[in-house]
């Protein structure tokens, strides 16, 4: 009997057997919601939510509440396996259930942030699982297509996949991370992790409302720079120019904008980032773009020695760049003109 067969049989023969045992309902958890273009209202939904007894069986945490589709497990904040039309939560690498954007309905390709990105519609709810991004194209970013590889220790081996779309809401991301060593500031000195979120494994995402850029996020209040680590909290960053070197200022993000969760590939982050400056885009206007992966390994004495080397999506050419003290000139935390210039899609 092969490997996927005896586990079916495993698992049909727990629920076959009664095994399962009967739901206990818990108190109710906060999730953050919010409606684009459909009243473009954002609200902090309290969600009932009902827990159950169950049992770790072939790489699944088998719960006694059944299903049919994913969706139908968000509650439990688990998915559905459809193999034995139950909700679990993964525990294992052989694990039946699938992401929802595994499905073969959902947009697999021909994702490009700095051409267009897509109008998202609908309903988010910030819960990592990126069900909302079904239609929107994903695109890739590792080291064989990154603008730059910046390598410090060692060249990142992660492969990033998101779904960009924007609203007048703002701007909504789901990204996935394949790291086989997912490491974080916040663990190994937490003192540090607001400061130094960088240094650990790490999503920067920047944005600009408009094409009117100068160089330095602390002067152009259009433009936002955010960086999102696997786990713990995520940062704003405000570029700035002292005595000849560029600093960033950290301040915490808000809860309500992010979520983050680790997966069996790494780890997985979910955005809804308010448009800097208050001022949402029109249909068919140029805003800027771009997106920088950071790569961490268990292997550092300390967190200044965390970061092993980092993936920049897109790097502009500027020739009379505000960064200063910089060892290759323009960069994207310190010239926000070397974000690429693209198109909110109608």
């Amino acid at each position: 009997m092969n490997r996927e067969l005896a586990q079916g049989v495993a698992r049909l023969s727990f629920v076959a057997a009664g095994l399962l045992l009967s739901a206990q309902a818990c108190g109710s958890s906060k999730k953050a919601v919010s409606t684009q273009d459909a009243g473009n209202t954002d609200t902090n939904e309290a969600s009932g939510g009902s827990s159950s007894n169950s049992a770790d069986i072939g790489g699944s945490l088998v719960s006694n509440v059944p299903c049919s589709q994913d969706g139908e497990c968000a509650s439990l904040n688990m998915v559905c396996d459809t193999f034995i039309n139950y909700c679990v939560k993964c525990t294992g690498s052989s694990c039946n259930a699938t992401s929802p954007l595994d499905s073969g309905s959902c947009a697999t390709s021909g994702g490009n942030p700095c051409a267009t990105i897509a109008h998202f519609t609908g309903t988010q709810t910030l819960d990592a699982k990126g069900d909302e991004f079904c239609s929107i194209p994903p695109f890739q970013l590792d080291s064989s297509n990154a603008a730059k590889v910046v390598t410090l220790n060692a060249a990142p081996q992660e492969v990033l996949t998101a779904r960009i779309g924007w609203s007048t809401a703002g701007l909504h991301a789901y990204i996935e991370v394949q790291d086989s060593s997912v490491q974080v500031v916040d663990t190994v000195d937490t003192t540090q992790s607001i400061d130094h979120a960088y240094q650990g494994d790490s999503i920067e995402v920047m944005l600009a409302s408009s094409n009117d850029v100068t160089g330095l996020t602390g002067s152009d209040t259009n433009s936002l720079h955010v960086i999102v680590p696997a786990s713990g909290p995520a940062i704003s960053s405000t570029a700035s120019n002292d005595n000849g070197s560029s600093q960033g200022t950290a301040k915490e993000l808000p809860t309500s904008q992010y979520v983050q969760t680790n997966t069996n590939a790494g780890y997985a982050v979910e955005l809804q980032l308010p448009w800097p400056g208050g001022a949402a885009p029109a249909p068919g206007s140029n805003i800027r773009f771009d997106l920088a992966l950071n790569s961490a390994d268990s292997t550092f004495g300390d967190v200044a020695d965390m970061r092993d080397g980092q993936l920049i999506y897109h790097l502009e050419t500027v020739t009379d760049t505000t960064c200063q003290g910089t060892a290759d000139g323009a960069e994207p935390y310190c010239d926000n003109r070397t974000w690429c210039t693209t198109t909110a899609e109608p």
